[in-house]
């Protein structure tokens, strides 16, 4: 099994516990000044003067975290650990995410639907469908969970003929 660091980090921001306005917090900081993620990354600036300014802008339950990314040169992928994050406690709510594309979006009882068999499909209590419009698929649509994706396109079936045509 391979692990990637945001994951590990994000499992660990997770089993930490900070309260979640601070998770959050800290991430509309990062989304709203990208110098400041730019700042916190960069080996030109010490980790002194990181650390001063993790403490002046960040909630306290999150400082030592932020350092520790600091010191271990994660900061450039600190949105895809609070995704990490994120995973983590949908799961621990028995919660899956699944993402949904299609030209247009589906109606509330077909979205209903696709949430049913999926909770079936994984044991869970309940689903978060991200519904996203993707005109490239002319028909159908393209459903991907934990990692596996179910293309049931009109775009995924050409290219499936394709490759059959062409041997691949």
């Amino acid at each position: 099994m391979i692990f990637y660091p945001e994951e590990v980090c994000g499992r660990v921001l997770f089993e930490l516990s900070p309260k979640a306005e601070s998770v959050k917090a800290s991430r509309e900081l990062f989304e709203s000044c990208d110098e400041l993620k730019d700042a916190l990354a960069s080996p030109a600036v010490e980790i002194k003067e990181k650390e001063k300014v993790i403490d002046r802008l960040f909630p306290e339950d999150m400082r030592n975290f932020l350092k520790v990314m600091c010191q271990w040169g994660h900061m450039d992928n600190i949105m895809d650990i609070f995704d990490a994050y994120d995973e983590e406690v949908l799961k621990s709510k028995n919660i899956l995410k699944a993402e949904l594309y299609c030209v247009c979006p589906p109606e509330k009882a077909q979205t209903d639907k696709i949430k049913e068999t999926l909770k079936k499909k994984y044991g869970v209590s309940d689903v978060l469908l991200e519904v996203n419009t993707d005109e490239a698929l002319m028909g159908g649509y393209r459903l991907e969970v934990n990692g596996v994706e179910y293309d049931k396109s009109v775009q995924g079936m050409i290219k499936a003929l394709q490759n059959r045509i062409s041997g691949r």
